[in-house]
């Protein structure tokens, strides 16, 4: 059960680097995306976003590696 929830991490991990990453306009018109961007700018944003997206796949890839969680 624990192999299906890193992947899924790993695939929302994905998805949040790579939308940072090639800047795709969809991630950034939720009212908490806006937010963010009000207090960071978009390019302060897509930063964020691409630390955290790339800090939720590494958490799930330790996990898979089974140096993280159970």
């Amino acid at each position: 059960m624990n192999t299906i929830i890193y992947i899924v991490m790993i695939l929302v991990g994905l998805i949040t680097f790579l939308g940072a990453v090639l800047n795709w306009q969809g991630m950034y018109k939720s009212r908490r995306a806006k937010g963010i961007v009000s207090v960071f700018g978009l390019t302060g944003a897509r930063i964020v976003y691409g630390i955290v997206g790339f800090l939720i796949m590494g958490a799930a890839i330790l996990g898979l590696l089974g140096y993280y969680g159970g």
